[in-house]
């Protein structure tokens, strides 16, 4: 699989990223699912084993490519109708990534940019979403959900998520949804009779992209010299050199 990559700044730092166009690609103990929405950017998610049941993918998924349109079609307008049944396929798959708590981002790039957080980001970058879902009625489909600060940064500020528990890892034991809803429950996970009434799972990809569009934008103010600097200062924080 070819990649591309380019070295980009957030503040003073040189970060080197790259952008495969994977559909999975499993690491140590979750594996990163990937979705390419017909809005441009990309949906990301790190999923436990039972998250990609959910999503119809299999547990042991090896690294595979994102769809493609059948190039071998002849006919243009039967590619064309190919093109346009997997764009509707992916955006359907975009959204039931982001109500797994995936996030979309404008790039790989971009988010790979901020994604080592070796400085307080606050409310400037998303908090880590962990859902689960009871089997859907008729009705509705009642979901647990908790929010936690990311994994991968030491600078916590007191209005942030919570850090993660210390027995985390009883997540990537669970065999089904059930396991994980009992587990995020003894996390202190908020839950909802309706998947409706909670306002961090977007109804439509169109909402769930908007949002992180809001987030996109506050992290492009980080990427501002004076900006970061300023922000720094409000917290007290040494101004790196």
């Amino acid at each position: 699989m070819k990649e591309t990559a380019s070295i980009c700044l957030v503040g003073r730092r040189a970060v080197p990223v790259a952008s495969p166009q994977l559909r999975t690609d499993p690491g140590p103990l979750n594996c990163e699912v990937t979705a390419y929405p017909s809005t441009g950017g990309i949906v990301t998610g790190w999923l436990s084993g039972v998250e990609l049941e959910w999503l119809g993918l299999p547990r042991s998924s090896p690294a595979l490519p994102r769809p493609q349109p059948n190039t071998q079609t002849a006919n243009s307008s039967r590619t064309g109708s190919s093109k346009e049944k997997i764009e509707e396929e992916e955006d359907t798959f975009a959204l039931q990534l982001m109500r797994l708590g995936g996030r979309w981002w404008p790039s790989r790039a971009f988010r790979d940019l901020h994604d080592s957080l070796h400085f307080p980001y606050g409310y400037h970058y998303p908090p880590d979403l962990h859902v689960a879902y009871s089997p859907p009625s008729s009705l509705k489909q009642a979901v647990i959900l908790l929010k936690t600060f990311p994994d991968n940064s030491p600078h916590r500020l007191p209005d942030d998520a919570p850090r993660r528990p210390d027995d985390w890892s009883r997540l990537a034991a669970c065999k089904t949804m059930e396991e994980r809803w009992a587990v995020l429950r003894d996390f202190g996970a908020t839950e909802y009779d309706d998947v409706k009434m909670c306002a961090d799972i977007p109804y439509s990809l169109e909402e769930g992209v908007e949002e992180g569009r809001r987030y996109e934008q506050l992290l492009r103010k980080m990427q501002d010299g004076k900006y970061f600097d300023q922000w720094l200062a409000t917290l007290g924080k040494p101004i790196p050199l």
